[in-house]
């Protein structure tokens, strides 16, 4: 009746929503904390540890897109260590995008979420 395709499909979607809010609220954390804290010698470092964990997530949703869906998408390199491994993860422009990933996907996730629920839901009641 239904493929591995669709379930993994599905599976990918409800996924989405805990998993990116659980990411934001992690990531967010250090991030704003680091911030606030940046006119101490403990801020930066709190700081990249916010932007080291959107690379992390970054890096699970990958996990997720190759395993179920088959999506293959490349991996950025390491940062760059100059002067250090804060000064790299700050200034790395991969880990920056990764930071705007995990905040757009809170949203989208919540999309990715309530849309197929709805349509399953929808589709199995009627």
């Amino acid at each position: 009746m239904f493929t591995r395709r669709t379930w993994a499909e599905l599976l990918y979607a409800l996924t989405n929503l805990p998993l990116s809010v659980l990411g934001l609220v992690l990531m967010m954390l250090p991030l704003l904390l680091g911030t606030v804290l940046s006119v101490t010698f403990i801020g930066l470092p709190v700081a990249a540890l916010g932007v080291l964990v959107a690379r992390g997530l970054g890096s699970t949703h990958r996990g997720l897109a190759s395993s179920l869906l088959d999506l293959h998408v490349g991996k950025p390199g390491p940062p760059k260590p100059r002067r250090g491994i804060v000064p790299a993860v700050l200034l790395s422009a991969a880990s920056w995008r990764a930071v705007l990933y995990v905040i757009l996907k809170a949203p989208v996730g919540l999309i990715t979420f309530i849309v197929p629920f709805a349509f399953w839901v929808y589709g199995l009641f009627m």
